[in-house]
């Protein structure tokens, strides 16, 4: 990657599950706006460079799906506005889902995801547990118990990972995982025209 060429990640999710912390994490400042409320605090996408990893980055934070103040259709339409600030593709989407119970609401947000993005993009997809306490090999037989649903989609993606934003542990993991992501899939980006 270079400055005019930077590797590229959208942040996905549920309103409040961690996308806006996951970002500042990855990029390593508080550039994106957070909310612990209970009001959702992105309501545009937007998005920001760093240098992590050894190559150069644009994160991109979007709107949370099951927006506390916008319709379905509305949210939908901001979401797919990502592609504004990546416009020669995705490398990496990391969608974010609060550590804790795989609710239907989840569901619901990773079958919106695969619909304005097509099934291509799953080939780009890390799912990201925030607010995790477990390690790698204990989140891996957490998912062995899981509920069906999290398992179809935990099959679909290319890793799964548990990051704990407040200490930073499990954020290395996460970049050596979408690294390794780009490696697999030979450089070869989502493109933004199989947007809905």
């Amino acid at each position: 990657s270079s400055p005019d060429n930077p590797y590229t990640v959208v942040l996905v999710g549920v309103t409040g599950d961690g996308k806006s912390t996951t970002g500042n994490s990855v990029i390593g400042t508080d550039v994106f706006k957070t909310s612990g409320g209970f009001r959702s605090s992105t309501e545009e996408c937007a998005s920001a460079d760093c240098f992590r990893a050894g190559g150069f980055w644009r994160v991109v934070d979007t709107i949370g799906f099951q927006d506390t103040d916008l319709s379905a259709a509305e949210v939908g339409q901001r979401f797919v506005e990502f592609g504004v600030h990546v416009p020669e593709g995705v490398d990496i989407f990391i969608f974010c889902i609060r550590w804790g119970r795989f609710k239907p609401e989840h569901d619901a947000a990773l079958t919106a995801f695969q619909r304005y993005c097509g099934d291509k993009a799953l080939a780009h997809t890390v799912l990201v547990f925030t607010h995790c306490p477990e390690s790698h090999e204990d989140l891996q037989a957490a998912l062995a118990d899981a509920p069906q649903s999290l398992k179809g989609w935990v099959s679909k993606v290319q890793a799964v990972r548990g990051l704990d934003n407040a200490t930073g542990v499990g954020i290395s993991e996460l970049m050596q995982s979408a690294v390794g992501i780009i490696d697999r899939n030979a450089g070869r980006r989502y493109s933004n025209s199989e947007l809905e």
